[in-house]
């Protein structure tokens, strides 16, 4: 086991190149607007988040609960800010989400809604299945204390205003999960950390020790005593890849669905360790995912 770290947190202003590959959630409706959450770009018109996140928005606007079928229709709007090379902002709408059953984990669909997304060369993270060791270091990155208000609703001339203030969390991977924490708080596979993981931060990306996408921030509760540190919880990222989507992908037939697990294998997202995950599909629909561990 490697010698634990201590925990940093601290605000990373605008010049990090991490603002480019995650990206802060806005909701709107009418004259509400709410900036809550993050999620990380994985591939062409594809990010991540935690399927709480989008929960959160439905019961802010809809008063409704995210179904965990992942089958819904919203009457707000969700657009992705993404921050480039310090200087220039494209801007995202989400225009579909595909809920991964069962985990906190969300997959959205991207369009640009800016002529600087529409520009946009995409460029994506390595995404590793295998959980990062224990007692190795961790970073999530996320935006904790964000920001919107809507402008001029009624002029005609609408313009969202957003204030964000993006910040790296590391620390130690204290234990990992195979199959699940616990069975109601995160009955999936997880692991847990001791870095700082603050609100906002949710559907945030973290990295493992080689740079590579191992996880999306789910939850973090704070010290008890002053000497303690936090106990945070972090999705792993394999037993969503049978998530069915129908985006419209080159090389995949029309019309129908297809699992996240297609677009690995054509390349459209980079993942690490695919041939040690086994599907086995029933005849009732169902599926059974296993991940062979190191």
């Amino acid at each position: 086991m490697q010698q634990e770290t201590q925990p940093q947190f601290s605000p990373t202003g605008h010049e990090t190149p991490l603002t480019e590959y995650a990206i802060l959630l806005i909701a709107s409706k009418g004259e509400k607007c709410f900036a809550s959450g993050t999620a990380i770009i994985v591939g062409s018109n594809l990010a991540i988040t935690a399927t709480h996140v989008i929960s959160d928005f439905m019961k802010m606007f809809d008063n409704v609960d995210y179904p965990q079928d992942g089958a819904f229709t919203a009457d707000f709007s969700i657009q992705a800010v993404q921050i480039i090379g310090q200087q220039q902002i494209a801007v995202w709408n989400v225009v579909k989400t595909y809920n991964a059953t069962a985990l906190d984990i969300t997959f959205l669909a991207l369009l640009p809604h800016t002529d600087t997304a529409e520009a946009y060369r995409w460029r994506i993270p390595v995404i590793a299945l295998t959980p990062p060791a224990t007692g190795s270091t961790v970073l999530a990155f996320g935006y904790p204390r964000s920001s919107a208000k809507i402008a001029g609703l009624f002029s005609g001339d609408v313009e969202i205003s957003v204030i964000s203030e993006p910040a790296q969390a590391t620390g130690t991977v204290l234990e990992v999960y195979p199959q699940s924490r616990d069975s109601v708080m995160a009955p999936f596979p997880c692991f847990l950390t001791n870095a700082r993981l603050d609100g906002g931060m949710s559907g945030g990306p973290v990295f493992d020790d080689q740079g590579r996408l191992c996880g999306i921030v789910c939850s973090s509760l704070p010290p008890s005593e002053d000497d303690d540190s936090h106990s945070s919880t972090v999705s792993l990222l394999w037993p969503a890849l049978v998530t069915e989507m129908d985006l419209p992908v080159t090389g995949l037939p029309p019309g129908g669905k297809y699992e996240v697990l297609e677009l690995a294998k054509l390349g459209i997202i980079v993942v690490e360790d695919i041939e040690r995950l086994r599907v086995q599909r029933h005849a009732d629909g169902s599926k059974t995912i296993r991940f062979q561990f190191p």
